[in-house]
């Protein structure tokens, strides 16, 4: 006999805990489905018209709004939370594009909070100016998501790097791992001078 629900919003309820108990059950079934997923829900992308796609924007902001209006407090605290694993998971994948370590000679950082896109050419401002023309984005996440969209150009521009690669590259025009004769003379520098007492 079939369950009998009192609301559709009970027996949505009903079927979402139904199929969040089954994906948790079922992992390796779940990352099998996967690409077949994928594969239908571009062909209804691609199918769909310019209105409906509008018309499916519309709603969605609707909807948006509408959580906005009822818990505005929860509403921001999710948002905050989705965007944080989104853009860690953004993060991941440029790492992982680019090598997952810093490439600078000598260095090998592979924690990706350390890590960070290097323009080899030294263009990175006119380079975001030239995919930013308006301004309002001028690297970090942006230009991560840039990368991404454009399938993680591997053309010899961007490398790898831990931030303090990058930044000494971009003070200094060289990185110390890349300068060995470097070591030496911080070395002189650091010794403190002979007394004549």
């Amino acid at each position: 006999m079939p369950k009998k629900f009192n609301s559709l919003e009970e027996k949505r309820e009903y079927n979402r805990n139904t199929m969040a108990a089954w994906r948790t059950a079922n992992p390796e079934k779940v990352e099998a489905g996967k690409p077949a997923a994928a594969e239908r829900t571009a062909e209804w992308r691609g199918a769909r018209t310019p209105e409906q796609r509008e018309s499916g924007r519309l709603q969605v902001a609707k909807w948006r709004a509408d959580l906005k209006a009822k818990d505005p407090e929860a509403f921001n605290e999710h948002e905050r939370e989705r965007n944080k694993v989104y853009r860690k998971s953004v993060k991941l994948e440029i790492v992982l594009a680019y090598g997952g370590k810093c490439t600078c000679p000598g260095c090998g950082i592979t924690e990706p909070e350390f890590l960070t896109i290097h323009h080899v050419h030294g263009d990175g401002a006119e380079h975001r100016r030239e995919i930013f023309p308006n301004g309002t984005a001028k690297g970090g996440f942006r230009f991560y998501l840039w990368l991404k969209r454009n399938g993680f150009p591997q053309d010899g521009r961007f490398e790898l790097h831990c931030h303090n690669c990058n930044c000494a590259k971009g003070f200094h025009g060289y990185c110390p791992h890349e300068r060995d004769d470097i070591r030496g003379q911080v070395a002189e520098i650091s010794q403190p001078p002979l007394s004549s007492g």
